[in-house]
């Protein structure tokens, strides 16, 4: 994995039986990328970009970094539940670098708002998406039909509403930056539906969202996505930018508690 990342990855790894390891770390001072990378002894690359929980995108660094694991044969999973959701830069896909053991997956949950129909799609090499196909057929009785039609007609008016979601998410963006009045410390995020920030004066991240919880604000700490990350809270922009100062307010409050 390229640091920080999604929890959830870590206990897949581990119900299946592999290793997990940190191939990079990347930091907000360095605006998310990496000042180097080891790949020694890899088989698989996991990425996801746009990402969670940083919205950055492969530039520079990072695009070495998977150039090289393509040429020395690591399997690529690439997670790109984000992939519509890009507000600075091109699109960008693992496929770009081909098909050739490489895994792409893809979630309706994110550009059309529908998580709870729990349906998405992979793209990969025949003989991958074969044992996919296996593995989704022992695990899940059916999906229902209802909402297989409603994602055959998400993806007929994608790009209408990929316009409007992200219209949406950069105006909720903007008002963070706005507002964010020295008590939040970011990178404007480059895709995705989040803003991981550093709060300051420095906070102890778990501690803090509990208090934040008490003041009807939820987040997620960054010590969640790697040691490396305490005092850094996730939020997601799912509130209208007119709540934005009130909510700064209640940071801004907790960090002063």
């Amino acid at each position: 994995m390229i640091a920080p990342y999604w929890p959830a990855y870590r206990l897949q790894a581990s119900i299946s039986g592999f290793k997990l390891v940190t191939v990079a770390e990347t930091r907000l001072e360095n605006r998310w990328e990496p000042r180097e990378y080891k790949l020694s002894g890899i088989d698989t690359l996991v990425l996801n970009y746009p990402n969670n929980p940083t919205g950055a995108l492969p530039r520079g660094a990072l695009r070495d970094l998977i150039g090289d694991s393509t040429s020395r044969g690591i399997r690529i999973v690439s997670d790109e539940v984000y992939r519509d959701l890009v507000y600075d830069g091109p699109e960008w896909s693992a496929l770009d670098y081909g098909l050739d053991n490489t895994v792409v997956v893809y979630s309706f949950s994110k550009t059309f708002s529908i998580p709870g129909y729990r349906i998405g799609y992979a793209v990969g090499d025949k003989e991958v998406i074969r044992e996919i196909a296996r593995y989704v057929q022992a695990v899940y009785t059916s999906t229902p039909k209802p909402v297989q039609a409603a994602a055959l007609k998400a993806l007929e008016i994608r790009e209408d509403v990929i316009d409007r979601v992200k219209r949406i998410y950069m105006d909720r963006i903007a008002a963070f930056e706005k507002h964010s009045g020295g008590v939040l410390e970011f990178v404007r995020p480059a895709g995705s539906m989040y803003l991981f920030t550093r709060v300051k004066p420095p906070v102890d991240d778990v501690e803090f969202v509990y208090k934040l919880a008490d003041q009807g604000v939820g987040a997620f700490p960054g010590s969640a996505f790697g040691d490396r990350y305490k005092g850094f809270l996730r939020l997601t922009l799912t509130v209208e930018p007119h709540t934005v100062p009130e909510i700064i307010d209640a940071i801004r409050r907790a960090a002063e508690s």
